[in-house]
């Protein structure tokens, strides 16, 4: 995120956010001083993203192996689109290396890199599973190359 433009001005708003181990990566090894906001379940147990929707827009969102959770991905991806300011980045194991559905009973999509980039998110494989390019980071933002995504 930010080789993509994250900037200390912007608030990130982490969907999914478990421990929120994200915003300690973000703060210790990349420098990042803006607002991190956590969102889960578990923080107050009212957390839904079928029904979510943001108060207000954010800048940045990130969803980091929420996706397969959702029994029609596209539909968050095409949301997150709506709301991002600036972009996200979510991440997903690749279906094509492990069994995404035996990894955990509460995933409902198994998803590829072909899968994400007809969404038009560039991905890239890397090794989150113990298994070589087993997981799949995805991002977008509002100024990808491709036109119309641009648009806000």
């Amino acid at each position: 995120m930010r080789a993509r433009g994250l900037s200390d001005e912007h608030v990130l708003i982490d969907l999914g956010a478990g421990y929120t181990e994200l915003d300690c990566v973000l703060r210790s090894s990349y420098g990042f001083r803006g607002r991190y906001v956590p969102a889960d379940v578990w923080l107050d147990g009212t957390f839904d993203l079928l029904t979510w929707e943001p108060p207000r827009p954010f800048h940045w969102y990130a969803a980091l192996e929420v996706i397969e959770h959702q029994g029609h991905p596209r539909s968050l991806v095409e949301r997150l689109k709506e709301w991002a300011v600036e972009g996200f980045v979510l991440t997903t194991p690749n279906k094509n290396v492990v069994d995404v559905f035996a990894q955990d009973p509460t995933h409902l999509s198994a998803l590829d890199e072909k899968n994400l980039q007809g969404w038009r998110l560039e991905t890239s494989l890397h090794n989150f599973y113990g298994h070589y390019q087993d997981g799949i980071c995805a991002v977008w933002t509002r100024r990808m190359k491709g036109g119309h995504d641009s648009q806000r």
